[in-house]
């Protein structure tokens, strides 16, 4: 029964999501971002390319 199998483990891994979630809400006052903002990628100092 491998459906059955893949069926149970989606449905296992999707109940552990939900529950993390739950236990981890987003806060009411949590600042809101753009799809610009949150796909924008932050400069490190590391990131820096100014050697010749």
């Amino acid at each position: 029964m491998e459906i059955n199998d893949e069926a149970e483990q989606r449905k296992s891994k999707l109940k552990a999501v939900i529950e993390r979630m739950q236990r981890n809400p987003i806060a009411f006052d949590a600042p809101k971002f753009t799809r610009e903002e949150l796909h924008e990628r932050r400069e490190r100092p590391t990131d820096k390319h100014d050697s010749p």
